[in-house]
């Protein structure tokens, strides 16, 4: 995932006072005369609250710094005034949970740093507040449990991820529930029997995969049951077709 916070600009305008070391409060304006930035610096350094301004006047972002790095609670806002972005820095480094936001006010993600980069679980929301989905990561890298939901509140997706790579069995529901698909992955690609199912819960397809691609016996089926075609693979191409 993309990092959190925008780049805001800071208002590094060449301006000094005495020895050429900036401090104490900096302003910048809009072409209107509104204004854009107001930062604090002590011995050169941002250190305090640095504020930005939508041409409108509006509070665009907020930002707390200490010795020129980001330090405590950051915060974006739309146009409306409604918080976008909420995360937490220590000496410059994203840190702990941080939160996202539509519009509306309705919460969107939640993600949890460590130095920077997402560790621990993830998730996403629908605007209307349903949960979207669920991950965990580890080092900016999507490890473990991953699931996904229909808007409903119903599961869609289940399956693991190592390394940001699809691995072992992942699993597929229609929104009533029923089983759609289930095949195993290894390194992110296709490896074993895969199985595709009816919305009534009837077998569809049966076939074999190697290194993402069908390799072997491959069937379909009519709703009914019935055997619809049946077929020899070799690196996704059929090579004999027994029905």
């Amino acid at each position: 995932m993309k990092k959190l916070i925008l780049i805001i600009s800071v208002g590094l305008f060449l301006l000094s006072c005495g020895d050429g070391v900036k401090n104490g409060e900096y302003k910048t304006y809009y072409d209107n005369d509104n204004l854009k930035t107001v930062d604090n610096y002590k011995n050169g350094k941002l250190n305090g609250v640095s504020k930005s301004y939508f041409e409108n006047g509006q509070l665009k972002g907020e930002m707390n710094f200490k010795g020129g790095k980001k330090n405590g609670i950051q915060r974006i806002y739309f146009k409306n005034g409604q918080l976008q972005i909420e995360e937490n820095c220590k000496n410059g480094k994203t840190n702990g949970l941080g939160k996202t936001y539509y519009e509306n006010g309705q919460l969107k993600g939640e993600i949890n740093f460590k130095n920077d980069k997402q560790n621990g679980l993830t998730k996403s929301y629908y605007k209307s507040g349903q949960l979207k989905s669920e991950c965990n990561f580890k080092d900016d890298k999507k490890n473990g449990l991953i699931k996904e939901y229909y808007e409903s509140g119903q599961l869609e997706f289940e399956g693991n991820r190592k390394d940001n790579e699809l691995d072992g069995l992942c699993k597929q529901y229609y929104e009533n529930g029923q089983l759609q698909s289930e095949i195993n992955f290894k390194g992110g690609k296709k490896n074993g029997i895969g199985k595709n199912y009816y919305e009534s819960g009837q077998l569809k397809v049966e076939s074999n995969h190697k290194d993402g691609k069908r390799n072997g016996l491959s069937k379909t089926y009519y709703e009914n049951g019935q055997l619809r075609s049946e077929g020899i693979y070799k690196d996704d191409k059929e090579i004999e077709t027994i029905k």
